[in-house]
């Protein structure tokens, strides 16, 4: 028996194909009605695949972001931690600090330690603010003068003239020279 007539065979037996021989022993197709059930169960079939599919993606996307989400937390509690051991770190330092200091003085005048330490300090604090402040600003300026020089340059360049030599050639708003 060849894979054809397996294959007719079983389609006559699960009802999908009604095949009758004919005198020469040709077997029908198929008719129409059963075509078209046949295609319907394959389109239910693969809207059915379809939406494993989707699902499956989806859950993988839910399971990425759970993931990432799981990691946000331990990232989260970890800068925690190490911001807690930093700022005990720093306390212990700035006590330390503060009470050798205040020992120069005598039991007495420990208090005096803990002033001068913490006027130190912010001081410092207050000094590098001040200090990091004049450093953005002016290299801020610098880059905004280096950028409308490129610009002038450009202008000069391509029109043989710039901004500022315009503005220097024109009567100001009023008329004046």
């Amino acid at each position: 028996m060849t894979d054809r007539e397996r294959s007719a065979q079983s389609a006559t037996e699960d009802g999908s194909h009604s095949a009758a021989a004919d005198a020469n022993g040709r077997t029908e197709g198929p008719s129409t009605a059963q075509l078209v059930q046949n295609l319907r169960n394959l389109a239910g079939e693969l809207a059915d695949y379809a939406s494993y599919y989707v699902s499956a993606k989806v859950d993988s996307v839910k399971w990425t972001l759970t993931k990432v989400a799981m990691l946000a937390v331990l990232g989260v509690i970890g800068l925690l931690v190490f911001s807690g051991a930093v700022v005990t770190a720093v306390v212990l330092l700035v006590v330390g600090i503060a009470d050798g200091i205040g020992a120069i003085f005598g039991p007495e005048l420990r208090w005096i330690g803990w002033l001068i330490t913490g006027a130190v300090i912010v001081g410092g604090l207050i000094g590098a603010t001040l200090i990091a402040m004049r450093v953005v600003r002016e290299k801020t300026r610098q880059r905004m003068e280096q950028k409308y020089e490129t610009k002038r340059q450009r202008q000069q360049s391509e029109y043989g003239h710039n901004v500022r030599s315009r503005a220097a050639d024109s009567p100001d708003a009023f008329g004046s020279s």
